[in-house]
């Protein structure tokens, strides 16, 4: 999807990050949010590692998204709405 975007710009619009869900959004993706609750109290070390799991190639995603926005002269933007000239890393 970012690549198509990246085509279709052209000067329009700026493309940002796409929703890389970070950490426990994503880990109430794949378990739903229900049933995460029920993990934190039946089963913690399995949130524990499914929220590293979650995190484990993160930074390695936000530089291939980082990599393709600049190669189109696009500034680093995700939902938050800040621009930057940087690259956009989120703390883990």
């Amino acid at each position: 999807m970012t690549k198509l975007a990246l085509e279709d710009c052209a000067g329009k619009y700026m493309v940002g990050y796409t929703d890389l869900h970070l950490g426990m959004d994503c880990v109430a993706d794949w378990r739903g949010q229900e049933q995460l609750c029920m993990d934190f109290y039946d089963h913690p070390e399995l949130v524990e590692r499914l929220v590293n799991l979650a995190q484990q190639n993160l930074k390695k995603s936000i530089i291939i998204f980082d990599a393709m926005l600049k190669a189109k002269h696009q500034l680093s933007v995700s939902w938050l709405g800040i621009p930057s000239f940087g690259k956009c890393i989120f703390q883990l």
